[in-house]
């Protein structure tokens, strides 16, 4: 008996899943200048022309790659907004949630740098996500400097602070390693930094 419909899209779905997540480790290794398509069909064990019924090339797949990883930061930055709570509750749990991001894939980043690296659209979805990245923490910035939770100094420098520390966590953690939970450090030791 033939598969539903419903069925071939769930076998299509999951094996679009398994070459964006093949590729993505391809792309934390590699630019995708020196990638070629016929690399990333064999890491994600298919022929050529299978993979082509999913991507056109690799820069389609590139894209997909981009969209996917600033969708996931542009959500954790959203969904911050919508929460409850006062505005260091706010900032101190999308540090944590940023932070735990990190620790699960430490080298997400290097996808969004390369998105900025290429021109087109890519460049233009890094770019809008980090509006919306910049927009929010300086919304909780300001918001918590009223409350007098942190620290009464300039809002955009602030911001700049925190994006630097978790890009730094995710460089080192990608450099050195950092396999022992007790290294780690901890959101509150990031919210530290903001002290009035």
């Amino acid at each position: 008996m033939p598969r539903s419909d419903e069925a071939n899209l769930q076998i299509r779905n999951a094996r679009r899943e398994h070459i964006l997540q093949v590729a993505e480790r391809l792309f934390q290794e590699k630019d995708l200048t020196n990638i070629q398509i016929g690399e990333l069909a064999k890491a994600a064990n298919m022929s050529l022309g299978l993979f082509y019924r999913y991507f056109d090339n690799k820069e389609d797949l590139f894209l997909a790659l981009v969209e996917k990883e600033a969708a996931t930061l542009t959500s954790m930055f959203l969904a911050v907004r919508q929460t409850e709570g006062c505005a260091i509750e706010k900032l101190h749990s999308l540090i944590k949630t940023m932070m735990a991001s990190i620790y699960q894939n430490p080298r997400q980043f290097l996808i969004i740098i390369q998105g900025l690296n290429h021109p087109g659209e890519s460049t233009l979805l890094v770019e809008k996500m980090k509006e919306i990245m910049k927009d929010t923490l300086l919304e909780l910035i300001i918001a918590a400097q009223a409350e007098g939770s942190i620290v009464q100094d300039d809002p955009d420098s602030l911001g700049i602070l925190i994006l630097s520390s978790l890009q730094g966590l995710a460089s080192s953690i990608t450099f050195f390693g950092c396999d022992a939970r007790e290294q780690r450090p901890t959101a509150e030791q990031v919210m530290r930094l903001l002290k009035p």
